[in-house]
């Protein structure tokens, strides 16, 4: 009886704790609805960096909220991109018209350097 007492006491503290750390950690993500997205196109020498909300990089970014950069070559060659912030470190090739995505880090400026054209950036 007392072994059967332990483990139900146990099998209700486990419940209590997950039913906690759902309500902390996965609740609040069921209601954001932000979605945030920088678009970073390289043609003929210039760099154009467009965002989706347009004021991303002015307003407060929400915790739950990722912000996905994506990469797009449109010129005529292989450029080589390079991202340097305080967490990120990152480089690769691009081949014309393609594409890559990454998730950009938050609260810190971020330095992009495509096709040796160079801009800084900064999701808050």
């Amino acid at each position: 009886m007392k072994v059967q007492k332990s483990i139900l006491f146990s099998l209700i503290t486990i419940i209590f704790f997950g039913v906690i750390a759902f309500l902390i950690f996965w609740v609040p993500s069921f209601f954001v609805e932000e979605f945030s997205y920088v678009n970073i196109n390289f043609t003929n020498n210039i760099l154009n960096v467009s965002t989706v909300p347009d004021d991303l990089f002015e307003k407060s970014v929400s915790r739950w909220t990722d912000v996905s950069a994506n990469f797009r070559n449109e010129s005529q060659n292989t450029c080589i991109v390079v991202l340097k912030s305080a967490k990120l470190d990152k480089n690769f090739n691009l081949n014309p018209g393609s594409e890559y995505g990454i998730i950009l880090p938050k609260k810190e400026d971020i330095i992009i350097t495509f096709c040796e054209v160079q801009k800084t950036i900064r999701v808050n």
